[in-house]
């Protein structure tokens, strides 16, 4: 018989994987009931890994092996996940982290099943620690999609994983590229993100490092002690060789973890030789330790969970919301700037005035300003850096960059959703100051996180000082970048909040109720309404003083080294351009960022020459204004290649509502079909553009960089003085252009999709179905409006893929590519044109309606088309599971007046009776949105100005009066509305005016004939509601229309006092006491109103109802429900009571027992011991000392409990 044949594999060849968890032990024969299965271990390889041989030494697979790992953890289950990670060879592939940690998410998910609670354990080498850290950073967020992950996770044991990049690296991606080069491969993100230093890998691990820490995650680090030669790995016979440490300590390591290195290079972390090697013995040692404390990890976090004052639902949909509508997250938090990168900090910090500003009891508003160009974003940037680094314990830093390019980056209601997120994020206990009582839903009375309530300016802006107030020492520090950006009504309520701020900033170091939140304000110079309320009043340090020139100079100076350094220029060269950019900057640094774009633009290593990047420096002029000229006479020379598509595309981006991506881009500028895919052209327009643009984003993510201006003066520059050579007259024109693009995509995306979705099995030569997926003549298919045109006007064209989503078809090109370039598209491929396509037509002349192809399937009754665009811009209209959305409907709720005249004259005039699937009208949605000039249209059309769907829903007077819109109540009403009409759920008209504290509607819809004491609405009253809201002027109001004095009904709160009780409001409490209410009604939930004001911690309301209140086991059950949470004062109130009241016995027994259990120390230190019996203080002992609050033990052994005793039976 013929002796096997070993077969030889490469590296070069593609790697069989099979995606997902594969469990290694037990096999099949060696099944163990589920049940007896105590901690899951899943092992995640490094990047190239082969699944045969990752975890291999010679024939010894450590993992499997019965008597290695196996014997060491029994009633374990080990699991392998495989992905695709080739990054070299022909099987290589382009790969994301984000893709990657996302199918590592959902392997386990269904492995697990949603109710395993088993302890994972997770073993990864190399770039698998990498995978790790963002799968469990996502699980975290998105833990109602992964209800078995994140929970459980005991431990994390790392090999060899390059927390902070690896300096082989660029040994890696040259491999790569010369592999791609002759047909091998193509370079792999997964390499890429690798880069020595990186500030995505350090950002990952420090977010990473807190969520271990929170969640008490035990992780331990190992490193190789030996050498690693990559390229003979690869090339066995390469001349090319080198030994190096792949990833050495300070990058295999995290700080305050323990770690420990290992005998073995690089790629035998991960392999021994046996069940004696020295290596498997300390990682294995390891991992059993990980395994043995793992119960006890997951019953601590149990035991913080069950304490947390607000649940992990709730929280995340809190992040959810208050993260909703931004575009970039992270640049709305730290912008573009990232300061003088290593050590030195601006030397802007060392001015008196900041290091006063730091102190905790100096004044509130530091203000920094200066002119264009005086590097206010590194200030920024450093100081967020300082703050981090050396804030006080308990105090929080947040931050944002405001854009005026950016709807929500220029929203003072953006720039409030975004400071509370950071806050929240940090302390997810706080975020119970965003929870409100439901008042619109049959869970009326419990409280909740209300979007709609909570998302208001006010709201914020009072839930971010309750915060600050209830932070255990510290500042809230909130630094803003930029105020000069946000819109006009943006900043004027922001001022005016400064104001108010500043004017009690004097008072704050006496008034200990004052929020300790501080401001730190970069602007513009030159804006008069910002200094009438700043200069002079706020601390200030003006960049453009002559005094604080020296630190300006010297921050410019290291950031063009910084700069100039990062473009690895020669080192002769970079010693000239550095010196000759700070000779002819004026100390500006949008001079600066404008020469080293040029350079960037111009620069190609290996073939540029030095004196061709001399000569183009001396090209350059001194001084910002005239080298914006230089760049401008330059690009906008129609001499220059591409002379007509730089005008587009620069004139699309003074349009963009946000910055677009290349691709977005390549479709409103109208760029050629066959160019949008090619993300090397798309690059190639934009440098033709000069360094008025800037690309941003990660370099191993090119298809989600964004295009955006080198600074907001660059499109400043271009407006005043490039007005007639972009034509910007017009510019409303190219609102129309840019609309009318962006609508083709779409229509392209729908017909790609419907032909991908419905021709797939068709017989090509049969046309039997062929309308299914056609979409540009409908003669045959049923037409729902008269008036339509009898020509299609739409044509497709590309526009590539969504960065968001699995890109890895998208960042490869093939022959049958080149061939065809328009791909398969989604509707969701493409993000600014499904979003901002109505924003553009909005702005562009009425006649571009005219150019709408109103014959497509998007404009058809019942369009699922419509609908699946509707679902994707969720965040832009809000309107949740919205369904049956009419195109009147869409015209309305996005308040496009003229599109709504179009469709009425062109026969979509039957849509105003059209109701959708929350059983709305579009007449509710004009006058919920306040749009008079749409109310009138439909009106006159023959909208029903009394329509409900049902009795339960409210009509259209009932939203402009919950929306604060006086004069379409007034249109309604003097056409016809009825002023009293209400719905069990909703209430009344003035039931909303109420509701929305809007007192000049009340009083209108009163002086209308309104019922004062109509039934309707959660709260049953427009008094009720009023009193919650603590509208102490509307309760006064309906009083004296005659609203009933405390009657006796079925209401959650008991009565309007009882309301008033509940939210805090002290002065209506006060008001209604006095006005004849009943002080010792009971409540729901709470019982009465004084347990719900020492529920809720109403100080003031609770020392009024606490004089009004005599009986005793009323008063007990607020002292549980102030102790169980810790309030002391209102504990010291009661106790105080029953010292001066010598009738009155009070037994404190209970509340003791639940602070103690809550670890509410203060609150036992009040309570006198003598009235504690032993047995008590044992049991409270034992409670205190399960749950680990240590400073109670401690209390508790002083107050002589017995250690020793047993717990509860």
């Amino acid at each position: 018989m013929a002796a096997a044949t070993k077969v030889q594999h490469s590296k070069f060849d593609p790697q069989q994987i099979n995606p997902g968890l594969d469990v290694v032990y037990p096999n099949d024969d060696q099944a163990l009931p589920k049940s007896s299965i105590k901690v899951d271990i899943v092992a995640i390889p490094g990047l190239g890994a082969n699944p045969e041989w990752t975890w291999k030494h010679e024939k010894v697979d450590w993992l499997r092996d019965p008597n290695m790992l196996p014997r060491k953890i029994p009633n374990c289950r080990i699991s392998v996940f495989q992905y695709q990670s080739q990054w070299f060879g022909r099987g290589s592939v382009n790969q994301r982290i984000e893709n990657v940690a996302n199918q590592l998410l959902y392997a386990l998910d269904r492995s697990r099943g949603s109710e395993t609670k088993t302890p994972i354990i997770f073993v990864c080498h190399c770039l698998g620690g990498i995978i790790l850290e963002k799968a469990l950073l996502t699980s975290r967020l998105r833990q109602n999609d992964f209800p078995s992950v994140y929970p459980w996770v005991a431990g994390c044991i790392f090999l060899g994983t390059p927390f902070h990049g690896t300096k082989t690296q660029s040994k890696a991606m040259v491999l790569a590229e010369m592999a791609e080069t002759i047909g091998w491969g193509t370079p792999s993100d997964l390499v890429k993100i690798l880069e020595k230093d990186s500030e995505i890998l350090n950002s990952l691990l420090e977010d990473f490092a807190l969520l271990a820490r929170d969640a008490q995650i035990r992780l331990f680090c190992f490193f190789e002690q030996e050498k690693s030669d990559l390229v003979s790995l690869f090339i066995k016979s390469s001349l090319w060789k080198s030994q190096e440490l792949i990833v050495d300590e300070p990058s295999a390591t995290i700080t305050s973890v323990e770690k420990l290195g290992l005998k073995s290079d690089h790629f035998h972390l991960n392999k021994y030789d046996g069940p004696k090697d020295g290596n498997f013995k300390y990682v294995s040692e390891e991992i059993r330790v990980t395994a043995q404390k793992a119960e006890g990890i997951l019953k601590t976090r149990q035991n913080q969970r069950r304490q947390a004052l607000v649940s992990d639902r709730t929280y995340h949909t809190m992040i959810d919301h208050l993260g909703k509508g931004f575009q970039d997250i992270d640049a709305a938090k730290n912008g573009t700037y990232k300061g003088i990168r290593g050590s030195k900090l601006s030397s802007v910090l060392e001015l008196e005035n900041y290091k006063i500003w730091q102190q905790q009891s100096s004044p509130k508003v530091l203000w920094v300003h200066g002119k264009a160009g005086t590097g206010q974003g590194t200030v920024a940037a450093s100081a967020i850096e300082s703050l981090q680094r050396s804030h006080d314990h308990g105090s929080i830093v947040t931050s944002f960059f405001c854009d005026q390019s950016d709807k929500q980056r220029r929203s003072l209601k953006g720039l409030l959703q975004m400071v509370v997120r950071q806050i929240i994020d940090l302390d997810q206990d706080l975020a119970r100051h965003l929870l409100s009582d439901l008042t619109k839903s049959k869970d009326a009375g419990k409280q909740d996180f209300d979007p709609e309530e909570t998302l208001k300016i006010p709201a914020l802006w009072d839930a971010l000082h309750k915060i600050a107030k209830d932070l255990p020492g510290g500042s809230v520090f909130i630094v803003i970048y930029g105020l000069e950006q946000l819109s006009k009504d943006s900043l004027d309520v922001f001022l005016q909040y400064m104001k108010e701020t500043l004017h009690t900033s004097t008072l704050a170091v006496e008034d200990p109720e004052a929020a300790p939140v501080k401001w730190l304000i970069l602007s513009r110079s030159g804006r008069p309404n910002i200094d009438k309320v700043l200069m002079s009043k706020a601390l200030e340090i003006n960049l453009e003083d002559a005094q604080n020139s020296a630190q300006v100079s010297d921050d410019l100076r290291t950031h063009i080294s910084v700069s100039v350094d990062e473009l690895s220029l020669p080192a002769s060269l970079a010693y000239f351009v550095k010196r000759h950019v700070h000779s002819r900057a004026e100390d500006n640094w949008i001079y600066v960022s404008l020469v080293i774009q040029e350079l960037k633009n111009a620069w190609v290593s290996g073939q540029t020459q030095h004196v061709e990047i001399r000569k183009l420096l001396e090209s350059f002029p001194y001084g910002l204004t005239d080298m914006f000229e230089h760049v401008r006479k330059r690009v906008l020379d129609p001499r220059a290649e591409g002379f007509e598509y730089t005008k587009e595309i620069l004139r699309c981006r003074i349009c963009a509502y946000v910055a677009p991506t290349l691709r977005e881009l390549a479709v409103m500028a109208g760029l050629p079909a066959e160019d949008r895919s090619d993300l090397d052209k798309l690059k190639a327009y934009i440098v033709r553009c000069g360094a008025f643009l800037t690309l941003r984003g990660d370099e191993w993510d090119e298809a989600s960089n964004t295009v955006e201006w080198i600074d907001i003066s660059a499109q400043e520059h271009l407006e005043e003085y490039a007005k007639d050579d972009l034509s910007l007259d017009l510019r409303d024109m190219q609102h129309g252009i840019i609309a009318l693009r962006s609508l083709e995509y779409i229509y392209h995306a729908m017909e790609q999709e419907d032909d991908n979705q419905e021709g797939q099995g068709l017989d090509e030569d049969s046309d039997a179905d062929s309308s299914k997926g056609e979409v540009v003549d409908h003669d045959d298919t049923k037409t729902t409006h008269p008036n339509e045109d009898d020509e299609s006007e739409h044509n497709g064209e590309d526009d590539g893929t969504d960065a968001g989503e699995d890109d890895r078809d998208t960042t490869t090109s093939s022959a049958s590519e080149a061939e065809n370039h328009l791909d398969i598209l989604s509707i969701d491929d493409l993000k600014y044109p499904i979003r901002y396509w109505m924003e553009h037509a909005k702005k562009a002349p009425r006649d571009v309606l005219e150019e709408f192809n109103f014959r497509h399937l998007f404009w058809q009754d019942e369009a699922n088309a419509r609908q699946e665009w509707w679902h994707s811009i969720e965040d832009v209209h809000g309107k949740s599971d919205q369904a049956s959305v009419s195109s009147l409907h869409v015209a309305v709720i996005l308040r496009f007046p003229e599109l709504v005249e179009h469709l009425l004259e062109n026969g979509w005039e039957s849509d105003i009776h059209t109701t959708d699937s929350l059983g709305f009208q579009p007449l509710y949605y004009t006058c919920e949105g306040g749009q008079e000039e749409i109310v009138n249209a439909l009106l006159g059309a023959g909208a029903d100005i009394n329509y409900v769907d049902n009795d339960k829903k409210p009509a259209a007077l009932h939203a402009a009066a919950s929306n604060g819109h006086p004069d379409i109540v007034i249109n309604l009403l003097d056409r016809g509305a009825n002023v009293d009409a209400t719905s069990p759920d909703h209430g009344s008209a003035l039931y909303a005016a109420a509701a929305n504290a809007d007192n000049d509607i009340l009083k209108l819809l009163l002086d209308r004939g309104a019922k004062v004491n109509i039934i309707g609405g959660t709260s049953r009253r427009a008094l009720n509601i009023a009193a919650f809201k603590g509208d102490l002027d509307a309760v006064r109001t309906l009083i004296e229309r005659g609203a009933d004095i405390d009657p006796n009904e079925d209401y959650w709160y008991g009565s309007a006092l009882g309301a008033a009780t509940r939210r805090g409001h002290d002065d209506v409490v006060r008001f209604l006491l006095s006005h004849g209410w009943n002080p010792n009604r009971p409540m729901k939930t709470y019982g009465s109103f004084l347990t719900a004001a020492a529920t809720y911690n109403h100080f003031n309301v609770f020392e009024t109802l606490l004089g009004e209140e005599g009986r005793e086991l009323i008063i007990e059950q607020a002292l549980q429900a102030a102790a169980q949470r810790g309030y002391a004062p209102i504990v010291k109130a009661i106790l105080d009571k029953a010292v001066l009241n010598a009738s009155f016995t009070l037994r404190p027994q209970k509340a003791f027992s639940l602070a103690a259990f809550y670890g509410r120390t203060e609150v036992l230190k009040l309570i006198p011991r003598e009235e504690i019996e032993q047995d008590k203080l044992d049991e409270a002992l034992y409670q205190a000392t399960d749950n680990e609050h240590e400073e109670t033990v401690k209390l508790l052994l002083k107050f002589n409990a017995n250690p020793n005793a047993e717990g509860p039976k």
